[in-house]
């Protein structure tokens, strides 16, 4: 073979060989496209799959917590009677079989009830309807009585704390009269466990009569000489607070013994007689010798009975005389 021939033969493998290599790099590069597809495609599917995955999860966590919910209320199912485990294990097993279930046997009871059965029916709606319409209407009721008590616990902060400082008050002076008297006294606010039961608010008052007694509310275990000392002083302690143009008492000092009149007398005395406090009435059929008087207090002797003179003939001057003249002759 001649050399032109030979060249001729290479030039022609060549050009078969070029061809070749063309065809299949075009091949190599649709492969590589295809293969870059399905990558996308691959990512795609596997993002659905973890996407599929983490819904069952929670479905699986839903369905689980309502069974939990079913178990609790239903109770155990091991302890229903085999009746009704049977039963219950031919219910259906999804949600839409159970409402076509539901469905059905409504459907069927509606083809059961004759018309007083309708009746019945239709006055079991009617109450379901008055039940519905009186739970909103307590609903309404509830929400205005929350809004009273928030009402009366605003007035009710308004003015118990004033009260509690007037008694705190009060109680200082009560407190300071019983000890000049060597007792113990003392006055409280007496505040119910409910504290919206005003009617049970009150006054108390505990006395102590003497080192060695306890200290105890006045009430009628106390004689009546002691209630006595306790009620006036508690009203010499009122007078510091209140203002009134007089103060009238009678027969206070009525069931005291010496020694607590001469005291109580001597107190109520030293209030009474302050500078700009109005006047103050002691009405008493008897009062103890040598007590307590001042410049400022006025003594009024009432006499009355079946010998006393006419007032028209009343002459204290006469009386006077004779009575200086019965101390001569003595």
């Amino acid at each position: 073979m001649c050399p032109l021939q030979v060249v001729m033969k290479h030039c022609k493998q060549r050009c078969v060989l070029g061809l070749q290599y063309y065809s299949l790099n075009q091949q190599v590069k649709q492969k590589e496209a295809e293969l870059a597809e399905k990558s996308l495609l691959l990512i795609d599917l596997e993002r659905e799959l973890s996407e599929k995955k983490e819904q069952l999860s929670k479905t699986r966590d839903i369905a689980k917590r309502l069974q939990n919910e079913a178990k609790r209320t239903t109770g155990d199912m091991n302890k229903f009677p085999p009746e009704k485990q049977k039963v219950i294990k031919q219910l259906p097993s999804t949600l839409e079989e159970l409402d076509a279930m539901i469905a059905d046997v409504q459907a069927r009871m509606d083809l059961i009830y004759v018309d007083n059965d309708r009746a019945v029916m239709d006055e079991f709606k009617e109450r379901a309807a008055r039940i519905e319409k009186l739970e909103k209407k307590m609903a309404g009721n509830n929400a205005a009585q929350t809004a009273h008590k928030d009402e009366i616990s605003q007035l009710r902060d308004s003015w118990l704390p004033p009260l509690q400082e007037i008694i705190d008050k009060v109680n200082q002076q009560f407190s300071s009269y019983f000890r000049q008297m060597k007792c113990a006294g003392e006055v409280t606010l007496r505040v119910p466990p409910n504290p919206d039961e005003f009617e049970n608010y009150g006054i108390g008052i505990n006395v102590k009569y003497g080192d060695n007694k306890p200290m105890k509310e006045l009430t009628t275990f106390q004689s009546g000489g002691e209630r006595s000392v306790a009620t006036v002083l508690y009203m010499l302690a009122l007078q510091e607070l209140s203002k009134a143009p007089f103060r009238c008492v009678d027969e206070i000092n009525q069931g005291m013994d010496a020694d607590n009149e001469r005291k109580v007398f001597e107190l109520v005395v030293k209030a009474a007689c302050r500078p700009n406090t109005p006047q103050y009435f002691l009405l008493t059929p008897k009062l103890l010798p040598d007590l307590l008087y001042t410049e400022r207090m006025a003594v009024h002797i009432v006499h009355n009975g079946p010998y006393m003179v006419e007032h028209s003939k009343w002459n204290p001057d006469s009386f006077l005389t004779t009575r200086r003249e019965f101390s001569d002759e003595d």
